[in-house]
């Protein structure tokens, strides 16, 4: 569709020119008296506008917005840009924008069984970000596919693989490693899954927050 629009933008302003360039030409006495040189003159001023009005129509230069990268690809090669821009054209080029900045995930294990045999409920916040590198923007494309990516899509995708691990490690931890140690339990989730992110999906997991723990009222009552 991009490219039909092109052409006929070409062919509209080339035909405009062409019989403008003409009209003016013909009141040239030296051209009138050669239609040769006249068609000839024309028909140049008409071609010659072809490849600008294609180039400033199809090539511009487009600059990424704060915290996002741009991934330009077609089938010879894929480009990537952070701060500075790229030329693109626009006919045979796929821009994709591929945000860097912080996303926010919230993952709640309900009724979990600790080691130590209580269940409670965990919500706990996960802090994603796409690395700045190109290798893990190639990896973060791929993944999402065709998506936007987004913090819905992120959790999404995310949001069973983390709610698995997160049950992991409660499974292998005592309540008051829940409650009282968090900062050791925390780091037992960032370190089961952390490399897995980085390595498969180009994503880096900054920190991670419990919010809540709710310890089953039964349980309670035992104590």
């Amino acid at each position: 569709m991009r490219f039909a629009i092109v052409v006929l933008l070409i062919i509209a302003y080339s035909s405009v020119t062409g019989y403008l360039g003409y009209t003016v030409f013909s009141n040239i006495p030296q051209l009138v008296e050669n239609r040769i040189l006249l068609w000839t003159v024309s028909i140049g001023l008409f071609l010659s506008v072809i490849p600008v009005i294609f180039i400033g129509v199809t090539v511009r230069y487009q600059i990424p917005k704060p915290n996002t990268a741009l991934l330009i690809t077609n089938k010879s090669k894929n480009n990537i840009a952070f701060a500075g821009g790229l030329w693109v054209n626009t006919i045979i080029d796929k821009i994709r924008e591929i945000p860097l900045n912080t996303m926010r995930i919230d993952i709640v294990g309900k009724s979990v069984l600790t080691h130590d045999s209580r269940r409670c409920d965990v919500e706990v916040s996960f802090y994603l970000r796409i690395m700045s590198d190109e290798s893990d923007i190639q990896k973060a494309a791929q993944f999402f596919d065709n998506k936007l990516i987004t913090t819905e899509t992120m959790q999404m995708f995310f949001e069973p693989k983390l709610e698995s691990i997160l049950r992991s490690v409660v499974a292998e931890s005592d309540i008051t490693d829940i409650t009282q140690k968090r900062q050791k339990f925390i780091d037992q989730v960032h370190n089961t899954c952390k490399d897995d992110l980085k390595s498969q999906y180009g994503i880096i997991l900054e920190y991670i927050d419990i919010n809540k723990v709710n310890q089953n009222p039964d349980d309670l009552r035992s104590d």
